[in-house]
């Protein structure tokens, strides 16, 4: 009640300047995680969105602001919260879950800079594992591979069972975002498509693992885009073929179902032999 009341008393303030906006902002973060409220209580999401958006809407790094706040939880007197794995990225999620982790970034041949993480399950014993890739889907990113957790998610699930697992993050997603010469302001940054997507991220990828590893093949998991661009991938970039050895594809299509599913479209998809 008392951060409530301090909170409130500097948002209603009529010559609130942007550095005690941001301590407003910072005190409403506090209060949040002391009441929970990251666990998406409607009722007090309702309650807290105009403060919320009084506090940030007059301050331009007023998002990237809070982001910080989040993450440095030693400023907010909260260490005994555990971050909420809503605010985790890829790599945080895996090491919450006892696997450490490898970064391992590439450049495409247009410029794109782009990162893989490489799963590294401990106590397991050392020796070759069959590398395999998971392509995100469209609007998505590497962590919807790891977001559920152990037992759950796939790639957990995969690196369990003995495969050396990669998360890749394609060009223009929220990990996707750095160029040798464009920045996403620059609307020519965002000039892609598929295409460019398979022809240029998808081989940067592929020789990417098969130098760390030394593995003379990979296998490839796609998810939406995924399986796409791994199409045009195999159509475009042939020489690209002998060194996939399975891939395990979701596909991305159109259907009309007014009845409920149509065991012809919906049914799963095999693996395919390369």
């Amino acid at each position: 009640k008392i951060v409530r009341t301090q909170m409130l008393s500097l948002v209603h303030s009529n010559n609130i300047r942007s550095g005690t906006r941001f301590g407003a902002l910072k005190l409403l973060v506090t209060y949040c995680v002391q009441i929970r409220l990251l666990k998406m209580n409607k009722v007090l999401w309702i309650y807290m969105m105009p403060v919320f958006i009084v506090c940030v809407s007059p301050v331009p790094s007023g998002i990237s602001s809070i982001v910080h706040l989040i993450k440095q939880w030693s400023l907010l007197g909260v260490d005994d919260y555990p971050m909420p794995k809503e605010f985790l990225n890829t790599q945080e999620l895996i090491k919450r879950e006892g696997y450490d982790v490898e970064i391992h970034e590439v450049t495409t041949e247009d410029g794109y800079i782009l990162t893989l993480t490489r799963m590294v399950p401990k106590d397991v014993p050392p020796g070759p594992r069959a590398p395999v890739m998971l392509v995100h889907g469209v609007v998505a990113a590497s962590d919807q591979w790891v977001l559920r957790g152990k037992h759950q998610d796939l790639a957990f699930l995969l690196s369990d069972q003995g495969f050396d697992v990669w998360l890749v993050d394609a060009r223009g997603n929220v990990n996707g975002r750095r160029h040798k010469h464009l920045s996403p302001g620059d609307p020519r940054f965002w000039d892609f498509t598929f295409t460019e997507s398979a022809l240029y991220d998808l081989p940067a990828f592929v020789d990417c693992i098969l130098n760390v590893t030394g593995a003379p093949k990979i296998g490839y998991i796609g998810h939406s885009m995924g399986t796409t661009i791994f199409f045009i991938f195999a159509s475009m970039r042939p020489e690209y073929n002998s060194k996939i050895f399975w891939i395990r594809s979701s596909r991305t299509s159109w259907a009309k179902i007014p009845d409920g599913p149509d065991p012809d479209v919906c049914d799963e998809n095999d693996v395919h032999e390369a």
